[in-house]
């Protein structure tokens, strides 16, 4: 159990200290690095705090956030290499069409395996935090019957 110190006009400042329950929380989060990042840092927040985050993400960034003392859950589909697809990358990166393609070639195709893995992730979780592409958290939110957190970084 975390301690956390809390302020009572009636009683001397940092003397009262109250309990609270460690939450175990899953970040889901999809993309490259620049979405991965802040998933990360709010989740060394958590930890500094006491709870227990659980990063969800493509196996490619396992030992990114492992790397930081983080628990790591994979989920597909799983961002590839750029350098081994650059014309694929080009197409997703289309400022007009990109995001278009990235969901009906990327991640709608891979819709049942993610969230397979974040039924997995998200078993005796208390919350999870989604990206706005991690479609199947709503769902997952629903049938863990946990608190879900929509995210727009």
């Amino acid at each position: 159990m975390a301690m956390e110190r809390t302020s009572d006009p009636g009683a001397p400042r940092d003397r009262r200290i109250v309990a609270r329950s460690t939450k175990r929380i899953v970040l889901s989060t999809f993309g490259s690095l620049g979405d991965l990042y802040p998933y990360l840092a709010i989740a060394l927040g958590l930890k500094e705090r006491g709870h227990a985050p659980i990063i969800a993400t493509s196996a490619t960034y396992r030992q990114t956030v492992e790397g930081l003392g983080l628990e790591f859950h994979p989920v597909r589909p799983d961002v590839p290499d750029p350098s081994q697809m650059p014309g694929k990358m080009r197409r997703f990166m289309d400022q007009r069409r990109g995001t278009e393609l990235v969901i009906k070639e990327w991640i709608l195709p891979a819709l049942r395996d993610s969230f397979d893995d974040l039924m997995k992730a998200a078993d005796s979780a208390d919350a999870i935090v989604s990206h706005t592409l991690t479609f199947a958290v709503p769902l997952v939110a629903e049938l863990r019957s946990i608190t879900w957190i929509s995210t727009a970084l």
